[in-house]
């Protein structure tokens, strides 16, 4: 199977599948037939889907690998029911020294729960939660951003957040901002930066960016 316009082949597919119930109560996740497309799709090329779990460890090399953190179904989790954001894997992406946190759409109930019961979540580079946004789940009283304690237990130099910049400047974005004016990170904002890519050798890591902005909305000192 290959990714159509890159030429990238694809061998395995590793994905914890929502059900249709999942979907279709948060309609804002997505569409159920999205889900399809993906399942008829590795049908078709003979692409085995893998479930991700917890504890999990996915060897690149000798000196890299990928560790999942946190992973569940959002109803069998040790903090409750989630909605489906809570489903998003937690990742550390391990290469020599180097260390990378993906965060998916992170939420303040799992993000507590990650920085009580994981001793060593310090990273590099942070893929910051949930683009970056705060929002409100009313059903589950879930805020989905994590709170401070999960940014001091990862303690990272750089953040990278995927977001428009509609986002970053708004309401939605103001605890982010003031994380990022707080704690003195270097923030990589997609809206404003473009691509970002992160190169690594295991010692030391450069990030590079397809546009190098003057100007991006902070929280003002």
């Amino acid at each position: 199977m290959f990714f159509r316009g890159f030429n990238i082949k694809i061998g395995k597919i590793y994905f914890n599948i929502p059900t249709k119930k999942n979907i279709e109560s948060e309609p804002w996740s997505g569409r159920w037939r999205y889900i399809l497309d993906i399942l008829n799709a590795a049908k078709k090329y003979h692409v085995p889907i893998i479930p991700i779990k917890a504890g999990d460890k996915y060897i690149i090399d000798k000196n890299s690998y990928f560790e999942v953190l946190y992973q569940y179904d959002g109803e069998h989790t040790p903090v409750g029911k989630t909605d489906i954001n809570g489903m998003s894997a937690v990742i550390m992406l391990h290469n020599g020294k180097n260390r990378f946190l993906f965060t998916g759409d992170l939420s303040q109930k799992i993000g507590d729960y990650i920085a009580s019961n994981f001793n060593n979540l310090k990273a590099d580079i942070l893929k910051f939660p949930h683009h970056g946004a705060v929002s409100h789940v009313p059903k589950l009283g879930e805020q989905g951003f994590p709170s401070k304690i999960f940014f001091q237990k990862v303690n990272p130099k750089v953040v990278i957040v995927p977001a428009p910049k509609t986002i970053w400047c708004s309401k939605l974005g103001k605890r982010a901002r003031e994380l990022v004016k707080d704690n003195n990170y270097t923030a990589y904002i997609n809206g404003f930066h473009g691509n970002i890519t992160v190169i690594s050798n295991g010692d030391k890591y450069w990030v590079k960016t397809q546009k190098n902005p003057k100007d991006i909305c902070r929280e003002k000192k």
